[in-house]
């Protein structure tokens, strides 16, 4: 995820909703006492649907 090719690829602002989803979900893991909170989640599921989108447009013929 952190390597400049993969960085390139799919630009600043989109690696910035995964890294997002990344720390959120290493936070809950290993932090004591961490809660995520609805606004946080919500967050994480809209920033995976645009990574998703993002790679549905690359690999799936006909898709816009």
């Amino acid at each position: 995820m952190h390597t400049y090719q993969f960085r390139e690829l799919i630009g600043r602002d989109l690696f910035e909703k995964i890294n997002f989803i990344r720390k959120k979900g290493n936070d809950v893991k290993h932090k004591l006492n961490i809660v995520i909170t609805k606004g946080q989640c919500e967050v994480c599921l809209r920033n995976l649907f645009e990574f998703l989108d993002y790679v549905s447009c690359l690999y799936i013929k006909g898709y816009e």
